[in-house]
């Protein structure tokens, strides 16, 4: 199974509902592949716990990457485990800029990684550019 967990910011709320929603249509073919993110936990649950079973299921974190998720606690705390989890070939992180952001913003962990631009681009056209990284194969991937 293929657990895809969406990582952002609160200020970006409305660009990753659409995007949660665009990315859950087109996998929605893809048998076993899950998008998750903090939309799905439940009122009156302990959302920290939920949070971190998720950061321990998921095989593909997606960064969606803005000043608001680069200066986030929370974004922070979950970049660590994402490439945590990364470097031990564990899961992929990928890099969705939505936003401008100065380079110089980026943690140490993330910038020597390549990123998709997204900045401009619809929902869908993002979704899309996601999806087709999802899609590949681990070895295509890296090729």
């Amino acid at each position: 199974m293929a657990n895809i967990f969406l990582s952002y910011s609160r200020v970006d709320s409305e660009r990753a509902e659409e995007l949660f929603e665009k990315l859950t249509q087109a996998l929605r073919s893809e048998k076993g592949v899950h998008v998750w993110s903090d939309r799905e936990i439940e009122p009156g649950s302990n959302w920290m716990e939920a949070i971190e079973h998720e950061l321990e299921r998921a095989t593909t974190f997606i960064l969606v990457l803005s000043p608001a998720y680069l200066n986030s606690n929370y974004a922070a705390f979950e970049i660590g485990v994402a490439m945590a989890r990364c470097s031990l070939g564990e899961a992929q992180v990928i890099q969705l800029l939505v936003a401008d952001i100065n380079a110089d913003d980026l943690p140490p962990l993330l910038r020597h990684r390549t990123l998709i631009d997204a900045r401009g681009k619809s929902a869908e056209q993002a979704a899309r550019l996601v999806t087709d990284l999802v899609q590949r194969s681990p070895r295509e991937r890296r090729a």
